[in-house]
């Protein structure tokens, strides 16, 4: 099940660290989705006010590319069943 990644916060974010995900990405201020990758979050940067929401992921494909994204460009993230 896709969750939208804004309703991730500091805690339950790391549960899905280093697990294999879908993520659909898109442009900051619109809904759709223009991309789909699957991989997994290796390093995340949390925002320095509170609540600490999450800011930034670096995201490796499974075809080993590092990619960087805020979590507006983030639109929806499914963890995937091994």
């Amino acid at each position: 099940m896709a969750r939208h990644p804004l309703t991730y916060t500091k805690e339950n974010l790391n549960k899905i660290m280093n697990k294999p995900l879908r993520l659909g990405i898109g442009k900051r201020n619109s809904d759709e989705i223009t991309e789909v990758l699957e991989g997994q979050i290796v390093k995340r940067t949390l925002a320095s006010n509170p609540p600490h929401l999450p800011a930034i992921a670096r995201f490796e494909t499974n075809d080993g590319e590092l990619k960087r994204f805020d979590f507006f460009e983030i639109k929806q993230i499914e963890i995937l069943e091994n």
